[in-house]
Formats: structure tokens, C-alpha cells, sequence
């Protein structure tokens, strides 16, 4: 088997956010990996998780990434610098699916 990229999952600073970032190879690019792989990641934290918010970042020369995360319903947060690069911040909120127990 091949690898085709790697899926990053990180806890923020707090228990309610988790950063998530996709990185594929570029023979892997524009296949639509990404957006299985991120859409499978949501689909993992809403059924197991407390509701979260989803962070992602990447660098702003990044048209791809940009049409994924706003496909994904992520919004823009802000432009800053992310690891020493000039990058763009996504967020999304995930509310948990799990019923409560009565």
C-alpha cells in the first residue's frame, strides 16, 4: 500500500477546539482526499466528542485549501502569521450528536 498524505488532529488550548490540517502528496492533490478525509474527521468528532470548534489553518496563497474549508462550511477568521508563514484562519463549530441518557 501507498501512503497518500497524512490527517492531523491536535487539541487546542483548551478541550473545546481541535485543530485539524490534511497534508497530501502531490500526486494525490486535487482528487478530492481532502475533503473525504476532513468530512470523515468531522463526521468522528460530532458522533464521539463534546461539541468543538474546528480550527485549521493554511498558508494564504492556498486557493485549494480556501475552497475546501468554505465547502466544508468552515468560515474565515482572520489573516495571521502560522508557523513563521503568512497564513488564514478556519474555524467551524461541530455540535456533538450523542443523545443524553434521561
Amino acid at each position: 500500500s501507498q501512503y497518500a498524505g497524512i490527517v492531523r488532529l491536535k487539541k487546542g488550548q483548551d478541550n473545546r477546539e481541535t485543530i485539524i490540517g490534511v497534508m497530501l502528496l502531490p500526486q494525490f492533490q486535487g482528487l478530492g482526499l481532502a475533503y473525504l478525509a476532513q468530512k470523515q474527521l468531522m463526521t468522528e468528532i460530532q458522533s464521539n466528542a463534546s461539541n468543538q470548534l474546528l480550527t485549521a489553518y493554511c498558508h494564504i496563497n492556498n486557493e485549494r485549501a480556501h475552497r475546501l474549508y468554505q465547502r466544508l462550511g468552515f468560515r474565515q477568521i482572520r489573516e495571521l502569521i502560522y508557523h513563521q508563514q503568512p497564513a488564514i484562519q478556519w474555524q467551524r463549530e461541530i455540535t456533538c450528536r450523542k443523545s443524553k441518557a434521561v
